[in-house]
């Protein structure tokens, strides 16, 4: 299975630093705040 943020790069990020889906953070054991960052380390602008 391909990540998401591989799949869909910096549009997925930001809309996930806007609203995180529950599903999706029990389907992969992070929690927001550690997408968050994620993201942010991932796509800084």
């Amino acid at each position: 299975m391909i990540p998401p943020h591989i799949a869909t790069g910096k549009a997925w990020c930001k809309t996930l630093l806007i609203r995180v889906e529950p599903e999706l953070q029990r389907t992969t054991g992070m929690s927001d705040q550690s997408y968050y960052y994620w993201c942010r380390n991932d796509w800084n602008e």
